[in-house]
């Protein structure tokens, strides 16, 4: 009980300083100025970071249409590996397309970081297919993941073995390894995108 009654009084003293540090900031002319000038800061860095994103976008999309890419791929690999070696396999992508996408399929194979296929200790093939759902717009970004697709610890990288986007109109676009490696080629290195994957697990 005395160790309740201790809590609330400090509780209550704790708010009395602040009402009495509210009550000096706003005697001396200065608080009110003060919120403004950060909510003018705070919708300055918002406007800014839209025009960016904007822009980023646009660089993309005219970087997918010089190379007839109806997807770009921003990462698709292992995000996490649990205690038990459970592997979580993570798409993130941009339609950059006209057409809204309806499923994107891909065929994945899984390997440790010299090179070689793994399986895991339930599911013992080192290959496994996984499904995204949209809708997903033209211009929209979408990202996803599928969790303990493979248990076990040494797999660091993943390969796409085949993709296919299949849109709302009911028309599809397929492509193998090779071209999956082709799609993802141009953007490597382009500044605007977060890149960080290659379809390739070499070492």
């Amino acid at each position: 009980m005395c160790l309740e009654r201790k809590k609330f009084t400090m509780k209550l003293a704790r708010f009395f300083s602040l009402l009495l540090f509210g009550l000096i900031l706003a005697s001396c002319g200065g608080y009110q100025a003060e919120i403004e000038r950060l909510d003018q800061e705070i919708e300055r860095i918002r406007r800014e970071s839209k025009e960016y994103e904007a822009e980023l976008l646009q660089n993309a999309l005219a970087v997918a249409k010089e190379n007839n890419a109806p997807i770009i791929i921003d990462y698709a690999g292992p995000i996490s590996v649990n205690s038990a070696g459970g592997v979580t396999f993570a798409l993130y992508f941009l339609n950059s397309s006209d057409k809204t996408i309806k499923y994107v399929n891909l065929d994945l194979q899984a390997y440790n970081s010299v090179g070689d296929p793994q399986g895991g200790e339930i599911y013992s093939s080192s290959k496994r297919s996984v499904e995204f759902t949209g809708p997903t717009s033209p211009t929209e970004y979408a990202q996803t993941a599928w969790g303990e697709l493979w248990y076990n610890s040494t797999i660091t990288c993943t390969k796409i073995l085949s993709l296919k986007i299949t849109y709302m109109d009911g028309s599809s676009k397929s492509f193998n390894a090779q071209q999956v490696s082709n799609l993802l080629r141009p953007y490597k290195d382009y500044g605007g995108l977060n890149q960080k994957t290659e379809n390739s697990c070499a070492v």
